[in-house]
């Protein structure tokens, strides 16, 4: 009886430690490490990093202005801007540019478009061609949009148009000192590697870069205070791979950086649309898509970022357009990847991801110099920041809410650093050739009203973090990336206090004291205001 008990016994053990070894037998080691982490008893903590002064321009927006709405001269839009704080704005905006004649603030015309962009290939410039046929002539010009800028205080980065009238953008940038301009921020038109027609085909970065060469000089002896940005092609920078092996997208970054050049720019002007569907296929489970997804913008800029100082040297990059693309272009895949990237339009997913650009540019304050959001509008594209109403109000989205808190939050401060995080859990996806990004990511500000922390935990788990202990009390704010808020609301500019605590995703503060441990949610970007005051 005794030896049966005992066989009954071995055998309960057996299969008790069976299954202790498949619980524990995980195929993703950082899955394991990060449980690990939640278990135990010590939270994590944050160090700063050397601060360096706020960079006002990782706070610039993009949008098109060059339409019959003539947005730039609405009181509307601007109180809505003035109400987001934004920083930074670019004119002529994007593709017009390339197509745009300063002299009379208008579109040059179609038959000239049309040679170099074909009116079949999603030529939606002919649209605004349309739209904009009787408006009259500096209606939409550089001198209004320079009053614009003024109005709603921001710094207007100018985009020459050297595609189709490159002979008359000194005369222009003349007519803007006339009239007070004080040009700091020059780009040398927009994704200028699409017009082969214009350029040629192998050599088409070379015979681009002998116009800015040409007419660089030109713009210091107006403007000596002035920088220059050079089109720089995003493939194999941002990525592993081109998403164009034709000899004039491969060698473009060749061309362009030749030593005969390179006396002729300051930066290096970059455009952030590499997020397609197919980027999720990799990813089998909907935790892996999540942090893979939470995580691209910071992969990708770091990527970015180092290969531009290996191949380069110390240029800045200048990312003047970031967003995702692939909520609109449906030719970016297709699948269950494609589908859980789809659901995030419109969610704190998107706000956070979005966040990720100016948390890695207060990283990375030597490496990117500008960031413009792109855009103010679009919200049908599931990535604007709000649409004016009137004066007083305005319908603004989750990543409008997100924008308006964070600049907010900046015009507080006055310094910016890194965030560096003891025993930071591995996230356990590789992305763009990097397998060494972390669960938590975040940056801090500080100055006389004391520190704000903004930090992203990237994992499908929550995080403990250890406040400092000697500050005073700590506030924290909590966007989640996943949220059953509207995609939009009306908040109102004055007297319901700031825009971002009206909506559209409600917002509670936790108050805790200095030294408390606080728990980051999964999928969540945590804000803190950690006071001086003890």
């Amino acid at each position: 009886m005794k030896k049966q008990k005992l066989e009954i016994y071995i055998i309960i053990a057996i299969f008790s430690l069976l299954a202790l070894w498949a619980c524990t037998d995980n195929t993703e080691p950082a899955q394991t490490s990060i449980a690990q982490s939640v278990n135990q008893t010590t939270a994590l903590s944050a160090s700063l990093g050397a601060g360096s002064p706020i960079n006002p321009r990782l706070f610039g927006v993009n949008g098109v202005h060059e339409t019959s709405d003539d947005p730039a001269a609405s009181p509307a839009y601007r109180a809505m801007l003035r109400a987001l704080n934004a920083q930074g704005i670019r004119y002529p905006s994007g593709s017009p540019a390339s197509f745009w004649d300063w002299h009379r603030g208008h579109f040059i015309p179609e038959q000239e478009i049309t040679a170099i962009w074909p009116a079949g290939a999603f030529n939606w410039m002919l649209e605004l061609v349309e739209d904009t046929r009787n408006m009259p002539e500096g209606a939409l010009g550089p001198v209004k949009f320079l009053e614009f800028g003024q109005a709603i205080n921001a710094e207007i980065q100018w985009m020459l148009n050297l595609t189709t009238r490159e002979d008359e953008q000194l005369a222009a940038l003349q007519k803007l000192k006339a009239a007070g301009a004080d040009i700091r921020y020059v780009e040398m038109d927009n994704e200028t590697y699409f017009w082969g027609e214009e350029f040629g085909e192998a050599e088409r970065g070379l015979n681009y870069a002998k116009r800015v060469a040409k007419l660089s000089p030109q713009i210091r002896a107006l403007y000596p205070q002035a920088r220059i940005g050079i089109v720089t092609r995003e493939d194999d920078l941002f990525e592993t791979d081109h998403q164009d092996d034709s000899p004039a997208m491969v060698n473009w970054n060749t061309h362009i950086m030749r030593p005969e050049f390179r006396p002729h720019f300051d930066a290096l002007i970059l455009h952030h649309y590499v997020m397609k569907r197919q980027k999720l296929d990799p990813y089998t489970t909907d935790a892996a898509r999540g942090k893979a997804f939470l995580a691209y913008p910071t992969a990708t800029l770091d990527r970015a970022a180092g290969l531009i100082k290996k191949r380069f040297g110390n240029y800045p990059m200048w990312i003047t357009e970031y967003n995702v693309i692939a909520y609109y272009k449906q030719f970016h895949g297709t699948g269950e990847s494609a589908e859980w990237m789809l659901a995030t339009r419109d969610t704190g997913w998107n706000a956070i991801y979005q966040a990720s650009f100016i948390i890695n540019g207060m990283n990375n304050p030597d490496a990117i110099e500008v960031l413009n959001h792109h855009s103010i509008g679009n919200l049908d594209h599931g990535w604007g920041l709000g649409h004016p109403i009137d004066t007083h109000s305005g319908t603004i989205t989750k990543m409008g809410q997100l924008y308006a808190h964070l600049t907010s939050l900046a015009l507080r401060y006055e310094q910016m650093h890194p965030l560096h995080f003891a025993n930071n859990p591995a996230l356990g996806v590789a992305i763009e050739g990097d397998a060494n990004q972390a669960a938590l990511y975040g940056a801090a500000l500080t100055g006389k009203a004391g520190q704000s922390y903004w930090i992203i935990n990237r994992s499908e788990h929550p995080l403990t973090l250890q406040l400092p202990a000697g500050n005073g009390p700590a506030s924290q704010w909590v966007y989640p990336a996943v949220e059953d808020a509207p995609a939009a609301t009306t908040v109102h500019y004055q007297g319901r206090g700031p825009v971002w605590a009206q909506g559209p995703l409600p917002l509670r503060e936790h108050t805790y004291p200095a030294g408390q441990a606080v728990q980051l949610p999964a999928h969540s970007l945590s804000l803190f205001e950690l006071s001086t005051h003890q």
